[in-house]
């Protein structure tokens, strides 16, 4: 849960700001009108998570930006819906990951990016974090590679994954998510956000 009271940076011990442009104070203010709520939701996420992601990855940084690549897909898909993932963390994973290679990966058969996804989620995202391990899972870096894979007659056997691919469709994904909240044609999006959004950010505004 995402708190508005003033918290204070552990280094300086100036106060911190709640998002990259925001302070504290202007996002209390921000929060009352929706087309702020999407501004802070905007701001937290982009400043925050996929710049810096963005501006450090390297060699080094690749494990650990697609960790937290992943968890942001279960944020993002829990907006999407409308509601929590509690004990539904692959389904929600899962959800979001096909839709973004659906969208980004032409030309490519439904079931084999079913298989993609598990191979992805099984290694990438449960089994970084049981056993720190890549199993079956190559991870590269390169302009050029999207996504490889080798298969057999029922499964992906080996898959070449790129995390700089992987960060560019997921901040694409999430720019294109915030421009349709910003059009009230989507209503039902629109209203799936703000049941989540004031769960994340909201939960101590009345009480301050």
């Amino acid at each position: 849960m995402i708190s508005f009271k003033p918290y204070y940076d552990v280094h300086t011990g100036r106060r911190a700001r709640f998002s990259k442009s925001y302070t504290v104070e202007e996002a209390r203010k921000l929060v009352k009108n929706f087309e702020g709520k999407i501004n802070l939701f905007e701001d937290y996420y982009f400043g925050w998570y996929l710049k810096p992601l963005k501006q450090n990855l390297r060699e080094g940084t690749l494990l650990i930006t697609t960790a937290i690549l992943l968890s942001f897909c279960e944020v993002l898909e829990q907006f999407q819906k409308g509601e929590n993932s509690n004990f539904k963390t692959n389904e929600f994973v899962k959800t979001y990951l096909k839709r973004i290679y659906r969208k980004n990966i032409k030309k490519i058969d439904e079931k084999i990016i079913e298989k993609i996804v598990d191979k992805i989620y099984n290694t990438l995202r449960n089994g970084l974090h049981h056993d720190l391990t890549t199993r079956g899972v190559n991870i590269i870096i390169s302009d050029g590679v999207k996504i490889v894979y080798e298969k057999n007659d029922v499964d992906i056997v080996k898959l070449w994954f790129n995390p700089l691919h992987f960060l560019d469709i997921v901040t694409k994904e999430f720019l294109k998510y915030t421009k349709k909240l910003r059009d009230k044609s989507y209503g039902t999006l629109r209203s799936n956000f703000e049941k989540i959004f004031d769960k994340f950010f909201t939960f101590y505004l009345s009480k301050l």
